[in-house]
């Protein structure tokens, strides 16, 4: 189980209570604690490297910055090639960089000498526009900007140095309501007879079979997820984890925050931190017009002493925790292991329990396999998998916050627009006045096709959006533009409600602005 560092008492299984005082691991131990902080990211042991040795340190020797398929570390094609291990190292023979150091290969005749940074590197910074690896070299992509693996924050540009598009929240109410604690880490479901599925770190390539699995056992889940981190993209620009976070909203699953970032919260001031989170939520809010006051700090770092859990509670969030932990982490590979931790635990727990269990999306033999094996055997002891809120008792309503004002992000193509009671009702971009009235004509299909839907016993989403279309339709019959030229297409922006924006040669829609939206 992962060593919790908050200050709680330790709760078993069987539901009875431990007065253990929790000891804080090493950072190297909590690097193992998470699926993006995987043994990846602790250097590998000379020339080895791979999921039990590490990563390549072209510094030791024997090392170099590329692992091979078979897990020894090296520089050229052998290495960098076909099969090359690109978590454990850098890949590609063109992307090695090209270090003077005396103990890393000599650079090439025509390649530029890469420049130390960080830590290793005297604490130099790295020209604009340059990261700084965790190894201390200076480059592009994200072998050296991802986070949080990979780059040193304060010597160069990272990756969650991006802002989501969009105003910020940091100003935004944030109101406690409910009966669930705020302050505390929360270990246990209070509703007997329910598993709370959680899953950090997705989406991921198996979230969307996840997600069958779920649908198809009538189970619900909680997702914890991660703004922009191991740098697979920032979620509400790269389409595809867009599209599966508006699923598990539609499927009845629900979402809670990772951070931005995944650093771990106690390593930021706290300045930072509120950014941090507050960057998450302005990314959620984009793809889903609201943003969770449920949240998991990255490796379950959040202590009084830092001021972590003080400005997690200014925030207004319920920090969740677990009562039981998969152990996926400490051998991803190794479903038996899984299994027999989840079944022990379970075995412990009696008929009238209740279990929070912690899982890793990215880990494909506990999101797909593990999860298989939980949903067949809490069903055979007659429970139900849950939300962590409904586990907790927590109406739905009060798992979200709605901005203030709405505004999707301009790249966060289909973002709910209203998004209530399991419905998403969304917008196509147009570039010109034909493709406006196309784009209000599918909207007032899209709200008449919810308001016949039988199954639908609340029609206050489809009305809400049926409003969000007459909104768009005054826009497009006052609109004045018929071309797609980037001079004239300004002028049928802000002024009537919606923004649009200028590119090469077109403009488009970027998101209405809905003063106390209905989602």
């Amino acid at each position: 189980m992962h060593p919790l560092t908050i200050l709680v008492p330790l709760i078993l299984a069987t539901g009875a209570h431990a007065a253990v005082l929790l000891r804080v691991p090493t950072l190297n131990h909590f690097a193992m604690q998470d699926a993006l902080m995987s043994p990846a990211s602790i250097n590998a042991v000379g020339n080895t490297c791979g999921p039990t040795q590490g990563r390549c340190d072209p510094d030791v020797p024997g090392g170099g910055w590329c692992c091979s398929v078979h897990g020894y570390c090296g520089n050229n094609s052998e290495y960098c090639g076909e099969g090359c291990q690109d978590e454990f190292g850098i890949c590609g023979v063109e992307n090695v960089p090209q270090p003077t150091s005396t103990t890393s290969p000599s650079p090439s005749p025509t390649a530029p000498a890469a420049q130390r940074c960080g830590l290793e590197g005297d604490n130099e910074k790295c020209p604009a526009g340059q990261c700084c690896s965790h190894t201390g070299w200076c480059g592009t992509g994200k072998d050296f900007c991802s986070v949080p693996m990979n780059c040193q924050l304060g010597f160069g540009w990272c990756d969650s140095d991006v802002n989501p598009d969009g105003p910020s929240l940091s100003s935004e109410q944030r109101t406690k309501v409910g009966a669930v604690p705020y302050g505390k880490a929360i270990t246990r479901c209070t509703k007997p007879g329910v598993i709370a599925l959680t899953f950090d770190d997705g989406p991921s390539e198996d979230t969307a079979k996840l997600l069958d699995i779920l649908h198809d056992k009538k189970a619900k889940a909680t997702f914890f997820i991660p703004g922009i981190a191991n740098g697979r993209g920032q979620i509400d620009t790269t389409k595809t984890r867009m599209e599966t976070i508006k699923r598990m909203l539609q499927d009845g699953h629900q979402i809670g925050s990772h951070s931005w970032s995944h650093f771990d919260l106690e390593t930021l001031t706290s300045e930072e931190r509120k950014t941090d989170l507050t960057k998450n939520e302005r990314a959620i809010a984009n793809i889903l017009n609201k943003f969770p006051t449920y949240m998991r700090p990255p490796y379950m770092k959040c202590t009084n002493e830092t001021g972590c859990l003080t400005d997690l509670t200014a925030l207004g969030y319920h920090i969740v925790s677990y009562s039981v932990d998969s152990s996926d982490w400490n051998h991803p590979e190794d479903f038996d292991a899984m299994k027999k931790t989840f079944d022990d635990a379970l075995n412990q727990t009696p008929q009238n329990g209740n279990m929070l269990l912690i899982q890793h999306d990215p880990i494909h033999k506990s999101a797909i396999d593990l999860t298989k094996h939980v949903l067949d055997a809490v069903s055979q002891k007659g429970w139900k998998a849950v939300t962590v809120g409904e586990c907790l008792e927590d109406p739905a309503t009060n798992w979200y916050r709605t901005p203030e004002k709405s505004r999707p992000a301009s790249m966060a193509l289909g973002a709910c627009m209203i998004s209530k009671d399991g419905y998403c009702g969304t917008l196509d971009y147009f570039k010109d006045k034909l493709e406006c009235w196309n784009s209000s004509k599918k909207c007032f299909d899209d709200a008449k096709k919810c308001m016949d839907d039988k199954k639908r016993v609340n029609k206050s989403p489809c009305q809400d959006m049926d409003d969000v279309c007459k909104q768009l339709l005054d826009h497009c019959t006052q609109c004045e533009v018929t071309t797609s030229s980037m001079t004239t297409c300004a002028s049928c922006g802000p002024s009537i409600g919606f923004k649009t924006r200028s590119t090469a040669n077109s403009c488009a829609m970027q998101g209405l602005t809905i003063d106390n939206p209905k989602a």
